[in-house]
């Protein structure tokens, strides 16, 4: 998937539909809105080039020729130090590499979530109350003449 397809299914066509005025809460969430849209981005470049380690052998010192021809030195330079990540251990991975596949994955997994019904954390308990025992009825006796004595 590159960053085009991302960009499709993430961010929608814009349409000029006159509106009502927003909120200051709606115009904070579309602040952050557009802040998640950007991080989105950023983590799925790193990780998009973090995957790609096998375009590069593990030992080359410099990208490769097609790269800067294709792109800026400095661009192609950022590309070969992520990709030059995939070919570490995890342990010796640069924190921003897990970092950027846990924004990616969050991100994700927030917005799959938010077009889903909310699941409702309810549990049926069903009482049964046991049988209540019957009595005989019995005629009450008279204790008045017992106290006349």
């Amino acid at each position: 998937m590159d960053r085009e397809t991302i960009k499709r299914v993430y961010e929608p066509e814009v349409v000029d539909v006159p509106r009502e005025k927003k909120t200051d809460e709606q115009l904070a969430q579309d602040r952050l809105k557009s802040i998640e849209d950007g991080l989105l981005l950023q983590s799925f470049d790193v990780v998009s080039d973090v995957i790609s380690f096998s375009e590069i052998s593990p030992d080359a010192e410099e990208p490769p020729r097609e790269w800067l021809a294709s792109m800026t030195p400095e661009a192609a330079l950022r590309k070969f130090r992520r990709v030059q990540a995939g070919w570490r251990t995890q342990s010796d991975a640069p924190i921003g590499v897990r970092v950027a596949k846990d924004t990616l994955l969050g991100i994700l997994k927030t917005r799959s979530n938010e077009k889903t019904a909310p699941q409702l954390n309810v549990q049926i308990v069903q009482l049964t109350a046991s049988p209540v025992k019957q009595y005989k009825e019995i005629d009450e006796p008279d204790l008045s003449k017992s106290n006349d004595r």
